[in-house]
């Protein structure tokens, strides 16, 4: 598990303003969206300071899951699209 893709989806479902969230962690918005999109590592000490930004624990993004309902619309959206 990739806690790149985790803090992308707890975002997401957040809301949250990517741009106010690279603010209170100290990184610029590209540096940000790079590391959400996995085009550049974080280092641990950028990971604290988003975490710390969302409010959310370091032990909570890393056990992240989609919830079963959002992954089987998920699913049904892309069996839908195949036909």
């Amino acid at each position: 598990v990739d806690v790149r893709e985790n803090l992308a989806m707890i975002i997401k479902e957040r809301a949250c303003i990517q741009a106010e969230i690279a603010r209170r962690s100290e990184l610029t918005p590209m540096m940000l969206s790079s590391a959400l999109c996995k085009k550049r590592k974080l280092d641990a000490n950028e990971f604290v300071r988003i975490c710390e930004a969302i409010s959310v624990s370091m032990d909570d993004v890393a056990k992240y899951r989609v919830s079963e309902k959002k992954e089987a619309c998920v699913h049904e959206n892309v069996s839908n699209s195949d036909t």
